[in-house]
């Protein structure tokens, strides 16, 4: 009877240390994801060129996730193979 006590409080245990991970993990994803949305977190920083040689970002340049450059992202990066083809106006 008393190793099923062991085991259960065990298995207690190991439950209750994998709820504390998975608050903490959700914790430290919700600061990550306002990090980056705020701009506190850098995503890139500079000198960053496209697969042409292009500069794209300058050195000591920083972009935050949420800058507008992503948006208009018609480029691959130094080190990238391949290309991207113009983007078609839609039928009228």
């Amino acid at each position: 009877c008393g190793a099923a006590v062991a085991a259960l409080r065990a298995e207690d245990v190991r439950e209750i240390a994998q709820m504390r991970a998975a608050r903490e993990a959700k914790a430290a994803v919700a600061e990550t994801a306002s990090e980056l949305t705020s701009g506190k977190r850098v995503v890139f920083t500079g000198p960053l060129k496209d697969n042409k040689g292009k500069v794209i970002l300058a050195a000591g340049q920083s972009l935050g996730v949420m800058d507008p450059i992503f948006g208009k992202m018609n480029y691959l990066l130094d080190g990238v193979i391949g290309a991207i083809s113009r983007l078609r106006s839609p039928p009228s």
